[in-house]
């Protein structure tokens, strides 16, 4: 898979933190963008809230089917043309989208180059965070490896936390249009930054053992066929509603698309060969993404009046907890890889207490627990995030198809998060439930999530401390 490097300097160190900062976190800044300027675009494109959220979805609903190719894209030797086609597409997309902004075409040529814009964008930037954490793995030092993925996985919540202040700041006063002509020039840097690594991977000496991404061809791509039917009947809800006909059609496709993908994965047994212990962390890790995205929490205060500075204040606090917490995770693990056991341990009982305090929201209006349960779910957030990744991310030498899973691990569980909560509330609603209620039904299914996550997140735990013990043992 790799050339093996056995030291770097600082300035090398630099860019391959650059890359981790920008291959994560790119994706971050534009959808945060994108769903803070929504109504802009409203206005930019004359059509309904309804109708602009579906759109804006485009981006997302790329950004996982790109990941969900990626075991099948990314290789030792096509990682570096990965990179350049990946980075040079989504400039184009975006200086593209700002052009017009900036020129104001026909309506049909607006609605036609956003759509375009935000698929050829989400596919191209969605491979920017697997290739990131693909060249970082490929280095023998496990401290640097580690401080490097404590900034691949820091990058999501620091720009969280510095987006909205740049839309706010930069782009109401240059432009929106400008905007996206500036952010275009960033794949640009990711790619100056990141080639010359990929490229001593690309020519470093084949190792059989790691370069087998362990997913055969067919099990990626009924994978990757679930994926898109899954993101077909969530638009089809959004637009024309989860009872139609046509989306009850397309739910059902996507349970047989699952079911075969499901039926074929356990005859096949694909992951044969990879250790439990970082595919049960990663899938908790996955799991607990969809308790956890912050959506419902946040729309039920801004539905529910309150201040516009609460709500922004809670989530820049948030956000730069998790991002504090992230570095101090990654920085302690990358020490002491047998740190990670306690600190997921921590973990679980942060994020519980978090997402218990978003289900007293409809009945204890008081600031200090809005802002409290956000923080508590972001510092457990922060702390397993960086320390799953770190640890699964560590055995990517020897199995390659650990350096592209947390990325995917992350993106596709908040993804069904935001999907599978709506289609609850929705559910609710369609029972009879008000608004109060239907709230509630969504709170206390994020309890019962975290619920189920913690089981493999444990199960994993319980394969760490074993693993370490051994080795103490042995030594």
């Amino acid at each position: 898979m790799t050339q093996r490097a056995t030291g770097f300097g600082v300035l090398a160190f630099g860019g391959l933190g650059m890359a981790a900062l920008l291959g994560n976190g790119l994706k971050s800044v534009i959808t945060s963008t994108l769903f803070i300027s929504e109504g802009e675009f409203a206005s930019f494109l004359t059509i309904s809230v309804e109708r602009t959220n579906f759109i804006v979805e485009l981006i997302v609903g790329s950004m996982v089917i790109a990941l969900a190719l990626a075991p099948l894209l990314i290789t030792r030797r096509r990682a570096p043309y990965l990179a350049a086609l990946a980075s040079v597409l989504a400039a184009a997309a975006f200086a593209g989208l700002g052009m017009l902004f900036n020129t104001q075409p026909s309506l049909p040529v607006r609605e036609l180059g956003v759509a375009l814009s935000f698929v050829a964008g989400g596919l191209s930037l969605g491979l920017l965070a697997p290739l990131a954490q693909f060249h970082i793995s490929s280095l023998e030092d496990d401290k640097a490896q580690g401080m490097l993925t404590t900034l691949w996985s820091f990058a999501t919540p620091f720009a969280f936390l510095v987006t909205p202040q740049l839309v706010k700041f930069t782009a109401h006063d240059i432009g929106i249009g400008n905007f996206f002509l500036i952010f275009a020039l960033l794949p640009l840097v990711y790619l100056a930054v990141a080639l010359p690594s990929l490229r001593r991977i690309a020519g470093g000496d084949s190792n059989a053992q790691a370069e087998q991404l362990a997913l055969d061809r067919r099990s990626i791509l009924l994978f990757v066929g679930s994926v898109l039917a899954f993101q077909i009947a969530t638009a089809l809800g959004t637009l024309v509603g989860w009872s139609s006909v046509a989306t009850v059609v397309a739910l059902v496709v996507f349970a047989g698309a699952l079911l075969v993908t499901a039926s074929h994965m356990r005859r096949v047994k694909p992951l044969t060969g990879i250790p439990n212990t970082p595919l049960l962390l990663l899938l908790g890790l996955f799991l607990l993404q969809i308790p956890t995205t912050g959506f419902f929490d946040t729309v039920y205060l801004v539905r529910h009046l309150c201040s516009a500075s609460l709500i922004a204040d809670r989530a820049s606090i948030g956000a730069l907890g998790q991002a504090v917490a992230v570095l101090l995770a990654g920085a302690l693990v990358a020490r002491n890889a047998a740190l990670a056991v306690p600190l997921i341990a921590a973990s679980l009982p942060l994020v519980f207490l978090g997402i218990v305090g978003y289900a007293f929201y409809p009945t204890v209006p008081e600031d200090w627990l809005f802002i409290g349960a956000r923080l508590s779910t972001s510092l457990g957030m922060g702390l397993v995030t960086a320390t799953v990744v770190v640890t699964a991310t560590r055995q990517a030498d020897r199995y390659a198809l650990l350096a592209l899973l947390p990325a995917g691990a992350i993106m596709i569980g908040t993804e069904a998060g935001l999907e599978l909560l709506e289609i609850a509330f929705a559910v609710a609603k369609a029972f009879g439930a008000n608004d109060f209620g239907a709230y509630r039904v969504v709170f206390l299914l994020q309890i019962g999530a975290v619920a189920v996550a913690a089981l493999p997140l444990l199960a994993g735990l319980r394969g760490l401390a074993a693993g370490f013990s051994a080795r103490q043992q042995t030594a």
